[in-house]
């Protein structure tokens, strides 16, 4: 704004200069500190336009390998850190709750189906969907 730039998360540098203690107040448990620990050491070294152009398997490989990094994590990494949107996990109460009102069941099937409508712009669908429920 006004020339400045604002960023709401800090970069993964700024995150490795910080004490664990310090980590752990911000987060609220050891645990979810040491994971936000390696993935900001992580993502120092990481090639972005590596993670960009990569198949989407390869990413989410990469990303899983990161220690605290599971299935949601990495999604979101894709979705919303990387604007990877060719596919997004079904799973979790959230969207099944929007599928059961919006499609009248919330299993797994009925979800693919919706979601395979929407080819490479699934991430699109999933967070419409999501919002809109």
């Amino acid at each position: 704004m006004h020339g400045a730039v604002y960023r709401a998360f800090p970069e993964p540098a700024a995150l490795t200069n910080v004490s664990p203690d310090f980590l752990e107040r911000v987060v609220g448990n050891r645990r979810n500190a040491r994971y936000l620990a390696a993935v900001a050491a992580a993502f120092c070294d990481a090639d972005e336009a590596s993670l960009r152009a990569g198949t989407y398997d390869e990413v989410e490989t990469c990303l899983r390998a990161i220690n605290g990094s599971a299935e949601s994590s990495a999604a979101v990494v894709l979705v919303r850190g990387l604007g990877r949107l060719e596919r997004i996990p079904l799973a979790g109460a959230n969207l099944a709750e929007v599928a059961a009102r919006c499609y009248g069941a919330d299993d797994q099937g009925v979800l693919r189906e919706a979601a395979g409508r929407y080819g490479a712009w699934v991430g699109y669908w999933a967070h419409n969907f999501r919002v809109a429920g």
